[in-house]
C-alpha cells in the first residue's frame, strides 16, 4: 500500500514539474512575444513613408536626399523611407490609399487633372502641400515643318507614358487648346529614333532646364522647339522662355521659345490633428525647415539651390498642422 501511495506522490510531483516546466515555457515565449512587439513599435514609431516614383525620374534622388537630413541614425524618433512608385498620378493615389504612406512627391497640376477626370473630385482637401520643389517647363520637340503647334493637329505626337507628369501636361495642354492629336505612349529613347526618321511629328517632356536629353538632337535632325505662346497656356500653369543660348541646337539664333513652367510639389496626407501619423508628419516637416540648409551643400541635388521652403503652390492649401 505504502509503495502504491509513493508511487501515486511521484507521478504527481512529476506532473507539477511538468505543469511548471510547461508555464514557464508559456511565460517565456509571451514575453518574447511581446519584447518583439514592443521592438515592433519602437522601431516604428518614427517612420514617415514617401511615395517618390520611377527609379529613372529625378523625384527618387529628392526624396533621398530628404531622408538623408532629416533621419535620425542613432534613435526611432524620425525616420523618413523613400520608395520607388509608379508617376504622377499613381504616387497621388498610393498617398490616398496605400498603408504606410505620409508623403508623395507629384507635379501640381496633376491635383487639376485628378479633378477634371473625375478621379477624385475632392483630392485638394485630402491633402497639403509641403513645400513647392524644383520647375519643370514643357519641351515639345517637333519636325521643322511644324511651325507652331496648332500644326500638330492631328500628327502623332508623343506624350511619354501613361499617368507620368509628362502624359498630363501634354493632355491638359491639348485639350485647352482643342487640338486633337494621335497619341503616342513609349519609351523616350524609341520616340527620338521615331521622331527622327519622321514617323512621329512631335516629342513633349516636362523637364527640369537644361534637359540633356534635348542635347541629343543635332542640326541635321531637322527638329526645332516649338513656342507655346503665353496666350495659349491653360490657367495654374506659369509661363516660360529660353533663348538658343540655352539650346542652340533646337532654336534658331537670336529668338526665344515661350512655354509653360510647372512645379514639382512635395505632398503630405491631410491626417487629422491628434492622429499618430499627423504627429510622425509634423516632425517631418519641422526636421526639413530646421535643416533645410544642409541641402545646398554637396552631395546634394544642385536644384535645391531653386528650392524656396515658403514658395506658395496656386489653387492648393500649404500644410501647416500642429499635431
Amino acid at each position: 500500500m505504502n509503495s502504491v501511495v509513493r508511487g501515486q506522490r511521484g507521478c504527481i510531483f512529476v506532473t507539477v514539474l511538468l505543469i511548471a516546466s510547461l508555464a514557464f515555457g508559456l511565460s517565456a515565449k509571451i514575453s518574447q512575444a511581446q519584447s518583439v512587439v514592443q521592438t515592433r513599435n519602437h522601431v516604428n514609431q518614427g517612420v514617415v513613408g514617401i511615395m517618390c516614383g520611377r527609379t529613372s525620374a529625378s523625384f527618387l534622388y529628392f526624396c533621398e536626399d530628404m531622408a538623408s537630413i532629416v533621419n535620425d541614425d542613432i534613435g526611432y524618433s524620425l525616420r523618413a523611407i523613400p520608395m520607388i512608385g509608379s508617376g504622377a498620378v499613381r504616387n497621388v493615389e498610393d498617398l490616398l490609399y496605400l498603408r504606410g504612406v505620409d508623403l508623395a512627391i507629384t507635379f501640381a497640376d496633376t491635383l487639376d487633372f485628378m479633378e477634371k477626370q473625375g478621379i477624385h473630385p475632392d483630392i485638394k482637401n485630402r491633402v497639403r502641400y509641403v513645400t513647392r520643389l524644383w520647375d519643370t517647363e514643357l519641351h515639345i520637340i517637333a519636325s521643322k515643318k511644324f511651325k507652331s503647334i496648332y500644326d500638330l493637329a492631328g500628327q502623332k505626337v508623343h506624350f511619354s507614358s501613361i499617368g507620368s507628369g509628362t502624359y498630363l501636361t501634354m493632355t491638359n495642354l491639348f485639350e485647352t487648346l482643342g487640338i486633337e492629336v494621335d497619341v503616342q505612349s513609349e519609351k523616350r529613347s524609341v520616340a527620338r529614333e521615331r521622331l527622327k526618321r519622321g514617323e512621329i511629328a512631335a516629342l513633349g517632356s516636362s523637364s527640369a532646364v537644361p534637359w540633356s536629353f534635348a542635347t541629343q538632337f543635332t542640326e541635321d535632325d531637322d527638329v526645332h522647339l516649338l513656342d507655346i505662346p503665353p496666350e495659349a497656356i491653360p490657367q495654374g500653369y506659369e509661363t516660360s522662355s529660353w533663348s538658343s543660348d540655352v539650346y542652340p541646337n533646337l532654336i534658331a539664333p537670336g529668338t526665344d521659345v515661350r512655354t509653360l513652367r510647372n512645379p514639382a510639389v512635395l505632398l503630405a496626407y491631410n491626417w487629422p490633428t491628434r492622429h499618430p501619423r499627423c504627429a510622425k508628419v509634423h516632425r517631418f516637416v519641422d526636421s526639413l525647415k530646421a535643416n533645410f540648409e544642409e541641402l545646398l551643400a554637396e552631395p546634394y541635388q544642385p536644384k535645391w539651390k531653386d528650392v524656396d521652403l515658403d514658395a506658395d503652390v496656386e489653387y492648393l492649401s500649404r500644410w501647416d498642422k500642429d499635431c
